[in-house]
């Protein structure tokens, strides 16, 4: 059993799903918990509060359940499914703070992958409709990426963090080209690819992306830790390897798997493992407090934006009924 004190901040992981009830069950790729009686009362109350914002002070103020209770429900469950982020949020150091940043946005992008879409990806189960159909959202999200990259560089007013939002721009700039000439190699034509529309799903990731960039800076900058993860291992040999392994599964989308590997290549060439936030922190930044916490948050709702992105493209192209290229209604009145 885990023990907290009045200063404890926990942050849930973005992968712990909650069923309530009169029996309250959580459920995670670590473990299954039940909560039943008043447990079960307080652990729905109270869930929503554990934001990496709010101290266990502060949640025992606004919903007046003392400290020793909240302990004793909450205690039960994993470090990996309830994050302790107060070492990070009175961190004295920045190394401090990123070292955990990392191992915690490591932890919560590896489940994006133990999903049925990557399952079936990985074994050579998907439908030639799902694998094609991760080509074209995979285009669009890269246009995304152009999106949200330019928003990020015009509504970011430090001057250093945004030179260096410039360059992550300029690398990043038009690689959906890339991405369309694999799907033409596959079999799809150009105009079709132009002309389609991304799954609401898809959008909703650019989206998100989009309105942190808009509207916070920092928390924009969090999202990176779970974008370029993991933080360690991932080589060209092993990308090659991984990729050679897909394209043996499905040799139809041979183009479009290449040009996937070979954006991930560049990513290694161009060294985006150190991202932004952390030549930030390397300035002397420390991330204490409500920083800290917009920080972990934006990771979180990066992984639950990805998650729900693959999840989307598995449910939507693995139906009968699925297109593989979907037009926006005033395109297909045109």
């Amino acid at each position: 059993m885990r023990t907290f004190n009045r200063d404890t901040v926990l942050i849930a992981s973005p992968h712990l799903e909650v069923q309530s009830g009169q029996t309250t069950l959580l459920q995670s790729p670590h473990a299954t918990y039940q909560f039943t009686g008043n447990a079960s009362g307080i652990i729905q109350n109270v869930l929503p509060l554990v934001d990496g914002y709010s101290s266990l002070g502060d949640i025992e103020s606004t919903t007046e359940i003392p400290n020793g209770t909240l302990t004793a429900v909450l205690g039960a469950i994993l470090p990996e499914d309830l994050v302790d982020i107060s070492p990070e949020l009175y961190a004295q150091t920045a190394e401090q703070f990123m070292s955990l940043y990392f191992r915690v946005c490591d932890d919560w992008a590896r489940y994006i992958f133990d999903s049925p879409f990557w399952n079936g990806m990985l074994s050579g189960q998907c439908a030639p409709m799902q694998v094609l159909g991760w080509g074209v959202e995979f285009y669009h999200r890269t246009l995304g990426a152009d999106e949200h990259n330019e928003t990020s560089v015009r509504h970011c007013d430090n001057p250093e963090v945004k030179d260096w939002l410039v360059e992550h721009f300029n690398e990043e700039f038009g690689h959906g080209e890339m991405f369309l000439r694999g799907l033409v190699t596959s079999g799809l034509t150009a105009e079709d690819v132009l002309q389609s529309t991304a799954l609401p799903s898809t959008r909703a990731l650019i989206d998100y992306f989009n309105g942190l960039a808009a509207t916070d800076t920092l928390a924009y900058l969090g999202c990176y830790g779970v974008l370029h993860s993991p933080r360690g291992g991932q080589t060209p040999e092993r990308i090659r390897q991984q990729f050679d392994k897909l394209v043996a599964h499905y040799p139809f989308a041979a183009g479009m798997l290449n040009a996937i590997r070979d954006h991930a290549l560049l990513d290694v060439d161009l060294k985006h493992d150190q991202i932004v936030l952390e030549r930030l922190a390397a300035t002397g930044r420390v991330f204490t407090g409500t920083a800290g916490s917009r920080i972990m948050g934006a990771a979180k709702g990066s992984v639950t934006a990805f998650s729900r992105y693959f999840d989307g493209m598995h449910r939507y192209y693995g139906r009968t009924e699925a297109e593989l290229i979907r037009r926006s209604v005033h395109r297909a009145l045109a």
